[in-house]
Parts: C-alpha cells; structure tokens; sequence
C-alpha cells in the first residue's frame, strides 16, 4: 500500500509471540521474542496544552454519535481496587518486577510500564516506587536513559539472580516507563525527581529511536535491528501510544516531535491495513518508496495479534474513536473466529484466516472498548470482562488498562456535559 503525496518530510503458558532482533544480531534476523511535518488538525495544535480542559474537547471524539443522556460519573467507573489487588497477587513480586507469567516469569520494560501506570491510576504509591526502583537498577544497564527490553530469571529464582539477555531497548516500554513518571509527578508532587527522569528518557528516545520518513517521523521500535540496509524500516504500529504522546507533548521541550509522531501514527495506521478485514499487522514495513507493506514471510509475523490488538486502546485511550479507525476492531468479534466460534486471538492477514486460539480476556475488553465508541455510547461494565485469578500478565494488563482508559474517558465526558 502507498501513501500518495505524503506532505512534509522525505494466553497459555508458550514462547511469547511479540518478538524483537537481539541487540546482537544482523538487523533482518529472526526476532528473540514474539510477540511519525503533516498538516495539522485541532487535535495535535490541542495536544500541546495540558489540563484536564484539553481531555474534556478531546473526548467529544470518543463519542461522536448524537447527544445522549450520559450516565452518571460513578456508574462509568470501571475500576476496582480488587482487580488491582488481583493483579499485584499474580503478576508483580515482592522485590516490584512485574513478571510475564505465561513466558517463564521474565520482565519486560513495557510490563514495567503498564505497572506503574496502574499504580499511579490506583494511588498505590508503594507499588510504583518498588517497580521503578526494580527498573532503574535492573533495567538501566545502556549507556542511555533507555531501558534493556527484557530481563530473564535464573533458573527457581523469581527475584535476586538474573540477568540481562539483549541491551536494546523496546521504544514502548520506554514510552510507557517516561509517561507513567510524569503521571507519578503530578499525582505525587512531593515524590522527587519523577519529572526529570521522564524528561531524560524522553530525549534520550527522540535521539535513539525517532528517525525521519516519507510520512513524518516515525518509530522505531528499538535503537537496532530495525532499519534495513536499502532504507526500508521495519515498524510496529502499537509502539505508538498516543495518549502518551500528548502528556509529552505538554512537557518536553521539543514538543514538536510528539505531535508529529501521532499524526504519523494515524497516517500508518489508516494506510497499513491489510486483508479483507483491513487491519493493521503486527509489524509492517515501510519502504524507501512509501510503500506499507507486510513483512517478508519468516522475517516478523503477518498478523493482527497480540501487538496490534492494542492500536484500538491506543486509539480510544487518546480520543480518536472516529469510525474509520476503529470500525475495524468493533467488527473483529463478529468477523473473525476461531472453530468454536469464539473471537481469534491472531488474524493471519497474509492468508485471510484465523489462527488457531481464541482471544484473551483483554483483547475481548479492546473490542468492547471500540463498540463502544463507534455505536457512540458507553460500554456497561457488565460487557467487560472481570479480571479472574491467575490471568496471565499481557491479558491481565491490558484488561486493566482498558478499564482506565474508559474511566478516564468517561470523566473526560463528564466535564463536557457539565
């Protein structure tokens, strides 16, 4: 697929399907683990500002249907204190290493992420303060701010023994470590230095990880193994986390660079959809010619799966439930399903067909979260999932998440209606 005339500049316990290379080998090697100047819109001028004000606007596009007689703040609360207390149970250790419990237990940057973004979201301050501390000593082995992507046990131990396997970064737990500390420092202001410390990991990101394109400049998903000797860059359209992107757009001081990532994230997004379902792949690959195409089979995956599903969070978290973007994923439940019927965790968009598991419990949570907003109303919570014991961390997290994304839409939607 080509952009014509883009303006600006040129959920069981098996091997974790969202891979990355290793820092060490050739960048086309088979990944070590499976798993953006555009014209500017009102959105991305809005994005600079911060204030609660900016996420009231901006959640009109979340539910862009007719007027309708919103429910009352406390009937659109999706969180409770018992998931949180669920999730601490199965997925984070006593020493704050958020553990991948369907991967052997090992840690990734983006795990640590999406803890300390619930800790902040549940004012659970102790946990946040154990996961950064794990991260900052644990993680922070690169001559950067950046995060090594993953860290892997020794054999019996869960905390204590281990070790670092790869020292390159995954651009989204960074993202997502950097966004989670400026949540942190306005939630706890008398916490320190958690300002600063995003600040440095974000420049640090804009200069290891942010290179220029034929759509704007885009994201890579780590410092190596992701650019290809004739130009082509290999890309993963769930790094994009826009509302993160708004956050540093407020505060960096190259504000510019935010704002033009998530105007390129669309543009990806809207472009890069493949199959007669239109969705986005996994990763994608970005010629020299403008071209979006699917990675080369046994390079990356062909799928929609377990990285893309989290583009419609992304999506709706920021404010973006136009249909055209989302409509994709509201139908998926219904359009795509494994034999006995239940909704496919993976989408083989190269074949056109399923794959052989059905979707976990976040991902039905996704799809929820994007009915909601195509139909224009809020989800009642009894259409979402519960978070169950045991749930495996990447399910686990994201059903959480989605849960604040809407609790935090719906507060948005509240100062609107006022």
């Amino acid at each position: 697929m080509q952009i014509a005339n883009p303006p600006g500049n040129p959920p069981s316990a098996r091997p974790d399907p969202r891979g990355r290379p290793s820092a060490n080998s050739s960048p086309m090697s088979s990944p070590s683990r499976n798993r953006r100047r555009p014209a500017r819109s009102p959105w991305f001028l809005l994005g600079a500002v911060a204030g609660a004000g900016v996420a009231a606007v901006c959640s009109m596009f979340f539910f862009p249907s007719k007027p309708k007689k919103v429910p009352a703040v406390s009937d659109r609360i999706y969180t409770t204190p018992a998931e949180w207390d669920a999730y601490k149970r199965t997925c984070l250790s006593p020493e704050g290493r958020v553990m991948d419990t369907a991967n052997g237990n090992i840690t990734h940057s983006e795990g640590i992420g999406y803890g300390m973004l619930l800790a902040v979201h549940f004012n659970d301050r102790p946990a946040f303060e154990a996961m950064w501390t794990w991260a900052a000593k644990k993680l922070r082995v690169r001559a950067d701010s950046l995060f090594a992507w993953s860290w892997k046990p020794a054999p019996g131990s869960i905390d204590g023994e281990g070790a670092v396997p790869d020292t390159n970064n995954a651009s989204d737990g960074d993202i997502l470590i950097a966004w989670a500390l400026l949540r942190a420092a306005a939630r706890w202001p008398e916490a320190g230095n958690h300002r600063s410390e995003a600040l440095r990991i974000l420049s640090d990101l804009r200069a290891a990880c942010v290179r220029r394109s034929a759509i704007g400049p885009v994201l890579l998903p780590g410092s190596q193994g992701f650019v290809r000797e004739n130009g082509d860059l290999v890309l993963n359209p769930s790094y994009w986390v826009w509302p993160a992107f708004e956050a540093f757009a407020a505060a960096d001081l190259e504000p510019e660079t935010w704002l033009d990532l998530s105007a390129s994230g669309l543009r990806l997004v809207r472009a890069g959809r493949f199959g007669s379902k239109r969705l986005p792949g996994d990763w994608v690959v970005l010629r020299a010619d403008n071209r979006i195409e699917l990675p080369a089979p046994g390079d990356f995956n062909t799928e929609f799966g377990y990285n893309a599903v989290r583009v419609p969070l992304y999506l709706s978290w920021a404010g973006f439930g136009q249909e055209d973007l989302l409509r994709p994923f509201a139908d998926f439940p219904e359009n795509c399903r494994v034999s006995d019927g239940s909704p496919a965790a993976t989408w083989n968009l190269a074949g056109d067909s399923p794959g052989g598991d059905p979707a976990m419990a976040g991902a039905h949570a996704i799809f929820e979260m994007s009915r909601s907003a195509v139909n224009g109303e809020p989800p009642r919570r009894e259409r979402l999932p519960v978070l169950a014991a045991g749930e495996a961390y990447y399910s686990a997290s994201l059903l959480l998440l989605t849960k604040v994304a809407l609790t935090e839409r719906a507060a948005a939607d509240a100062v609107v209606t006022r």
